[in-house]
């Protein structure tokens, strides 16, 4: 009788993860965020990259990152809602394009990535040729 009890006892506890509520869509826009920020880590080199996010540098980028990834997320399931066929053929890179999502968010973030150190460079030049 005693081992019944503790086995239901084991099932039970043992049941309550799989009963919780999954947090939906986290895992591609940290996906994106980590991989934003080793490639920036790379482009910077290690020491450029503690000093830009302070210490511990990788967490405190995947934190400032987010958003974007956020955005580039939801971006990119109003095109997959738009037309989801087409979506999976053009960022999909195997067979059935069931990576799309992810391809997708990490793409819009490396695209926005860019477009910040453009904007750098230009305000940089700017300020170049004005001291001059």
């Amino acid at each position: 009788m005693m081992k019944r009890i503790a086995l239901i006892a084991v099932a039970g506890v043992l049941a309550i993860p799989a009963l919780a509520p999954a947090r939906p869509g986290h895992g591609p826009v940290v996906k994106a965020a980590v991989h934003a920020c080793l490639d920036e880590r790379h482009e910077l080199g290690r020491e450029n990259f503690v000093e830009t996010y302070g210490r511990p540098a990788f967490p405190h980028c995947v934190r400032q990152t987010m958003p974007e990834a956020r955005n580039a997320a939801q971006v990119c399931r109003d095109e997959r809602e738009q037309d989801g066929e087409q979506f999976r053929t053009d960022y999909g890179t195997n067979e059935n394009g069931a990576n799309a999502f992810g391809k997708c968010v990490s793409e819009k973030v490396s695209q926005h990535d860019d477009a910040d150190d453009d904007e750098n460079e230009a305000d940089d030049n700017e300020e170049a040729e004005s001291s001059a």
